[in-house]
């Protein structure tokens, strides 16, 4: 009796495929590909080159915990234990929000508003990251401004940590101050500032437990925004109102449908120059307020 050949990596990438599209996740190739990489401990570009080898015991069992979490809908990023934001590799832990392609436009929607006020990126700033979670936004703001000290400030000490690290492993801790609180409220009082984002919860907490399971197995506390999603987003364009220099700006991503609504807020508290931007879906995503 012959013995049963060991899968190859091929093969165990069209099976990983096979399941996970029957546990309906939609991007099951590309995952699959991320995947097998993270298995072999190679760059992706290099998966196809192994395809006819066979997976050490030890990389197929990394292998197949890769997959169960993934038909199990648990989010890619946080298996990986890592994601790409900005052209920087975050550690990424189940206690952050996985950074979104659209918090990467959030950010180009600030490079570009504030190249239209003459910032370079030679020029020195100060700036805040309200909810700074991963700290992909703290962290890609200090490397795009060199001269830039940022504030980042989030209630999960547990968050703070991840964004410490990444800090620290893209080497702008020196220039990233991390604070633990409720939005601006631990900011010191004399602490006037040229920029605030925020990518806070805007999610209304009626569709919580409607959302794709991914994202369900995401914090709560960075995506439940209350009661029309909008209590946190409320309550940050007050204390910003104060903390902003003059001529700042407040930058802020929001649900699909709040533009309006935020528009209507920044304006109740002095804002002026609100301009909104859309995502690469066209939905009006980013507002601003300047004062």
């Amino acid at each position: 009796m012959s013995a049963i050949a060991a899968p190859t990596v091929g093969d165990l990438v069209r099976d990983g495929v096979r399941r996970m599209s029957a546990a309906g996740v939609s991007n099951a190739a590309w995952e699959a590909q991320e995947m097998m990489a993270a298995a072999l401990g190679e760059a992706k570009v290099l998966v196809p080159l192994r395809h006819r080898d066979i997976l050490p015991v030890d990389r197929r069992a990394a292998w197949e915990i890769l997959v169960s979490g993934r038909c199990a809908r648990r989010p890619l990023a946080h298996l990986l234990g890592e994601w790409d934001f900005d052209g920087l590799r975050l550690v990424v832990r189940p206690s952050v929000l996985v950074p979104r392609p659209e918090t990467e436009e959030l950010l180009e929607f600030v490079v570009r508003k504030l190249e239209e006020r003459g910032v370079s990126s030679n020029s020195i700033l100060s700036a805040a990251d309200i909810g700074t979670g991963s700290g992909c936004l703290a962290v890609a703001m200090a490397k795009r401004w060199p001269r830039a000290f940022v504030w980042a400030v989030d209630k999960s000490a547990t968050a703070l940590g991840v964004a410490r690290r990444n800090a620290e492993v893209h080497e702008v801790a020196r220039r990233v101050f991390f604070l633990a609180g409720d939005l601006m409220a631990r900011l010191s009082p004399g602490l006037h500032l040229d920029v605030v984002v925020a990518n806070l919860p805007y999610v209304d907490e009626e569709e919580m437990p409607f959302l794709d399971p991914e994202v369900r197995h995401e914090p709560s506390l960075a995506l439940n925004g209350g009661p029309g999603g909008l209590d946190l987003i409320r309550r940050l364009i007050v204390q910003a109102r104060e903390k902003l220099s003059a001529g700042g700006r407040l930058f802020l991503e929001i649900g699909h449908d709040q533009a309006a609504a935020v528009s209507g807020l920044l304006r109740d508290q002095g804002f002026r120059e609100i301009e909104t931007g859309r995502d690469t879906a066209g939905i009006e995503r980013f507002v601003m307020g300047g004062l």
